[in-house]
């Protein structure tokens, strides 16, 4: 295995492998996959940092075995910060992606995608992020999650909540709603379960809540279960192990309404670019402190 060390902040990596292509049809290595991260760090930490991560490796590439790994290796370098989160008596010990040396040693596993929990380790019981994925199921279309995304916007708005949506880097959508991290997990699902139905009640010709995927039928799967401890959902600015390499990336309500977006528009090649050019526009998500009453007095 070739390693090399190298220091970052003070702190060093051994960087293996680094000619490894992780993306054949693509010709994408290890060493971009790396690159990557490091030139959106400073747009995706703020995203990570104080909250419990789940890496999800493909250490042979995108089309060899992967698998998700929460606790932190015992071969980890003294830096790496951790966090112990108790669940199902026993305790797990988190990574914290915090600063870009721990982003770059996660990458340099296969760590592939980035999967931060919806709370930070200070409020593990209550998120700061309410989330809709917009999940197309087989038969359905990118323009069937296009058409049901405004109306959960509107949906929101009717509660007095803003929005935000990204590409989930796959074939859906994502809408993160930030809230103030005072309700439990079972509250937040509830207000997006609430939501969710509605948007199946208004047009159930495409839209629907079914948890078996089977019986979806060629709709778009409006999932709201996400909203509970200790599920993640890959971040924003996250690379995704499919062809192309492509990125949940931001994108805006006008973009939307218009038609003008695609999953496949966002790539490890050309976000960077577009980043350096109109910065983070899901910089509110990190902000925005919302209240849920309106919808949870509603139910």
């Amino acid at each position: 295995m070739n390693k090399i060390p190298v220091t970052i902040e003070k702190k060093e990596i051994n960087l293996s492998n680094l000619e490894k292509i992780l993306w054949p049809d693509d010709n994408i290595s290890k060493a971009e996959l790396i690159d990557y991260y490091r030139q959106v760090s400073p747009y995706l930490l703020p995203h990570l940092g104080d909250r419990p991560m789940t890496m999800k490796r493909f250490p042979d590439g995108i089309g060899g075995k992967s698998f998700y790994q929460k606790d932190c290796p015992e071969y980890a370098p003294e830096w790496i910060k951790t966090i112990s989160v108790a669940s199902e008596e026993k305790y797990t010990n988190y990574i914290l992606a915090h600063d870009l040396p721990t982003l770059l040693w996660m990458a340099n596993l296969g760590c592939i995608e980035m999967h931060p929990w919806l709370s930070s380790y200070r409020t593990p019981d209550s998120p700061s992020v309410m989330v809709f994925d917009l999940d197309p199921n087989e038969g359905a279309t990118w323009n069937q999650v296009l058409q049901i995304t405004p109306l959960i916007k509107e949906s929101l708005l009717k509660f007095g909540l803003k929005g935000y949506a990204k590409t989930s880097g796959a074939s859906g959508l994502h809408i993160y709603v930030p809230i103030e991290p005072i309700y439990s997990f079972q509250q937040v699902q509830k207000a997006s379960g609430f939501i969710a139905r509605v948007i199946e009640k208004v047009i159930p010709e495409i839209a629907t809540t079914e948890r078996t995927v089977k019986k979806r039928g060629s709709k778009v799967y409006v999932d709201y279960l996400q909203n509970a401890r200790g599920k993640t959902i890959a971040s924003v600015y996250s690379v995704r192990p499919r062809p192309g390499a492509p990125i949940s990336f931001p994108v805006s309500w006008e973009e939307i309404e218009k038609g003008q977006i695609h999953p496949e528009k966002y790539h490890l090649r050309n976000v960077p670019a577009l980043l350096g050019k109109q910065g983070d526009l899901f910089d509110s998500v990190l902000k925005e402190q919302q209240r849920i009453d309106n919808i949870l007095s509603s139910i």
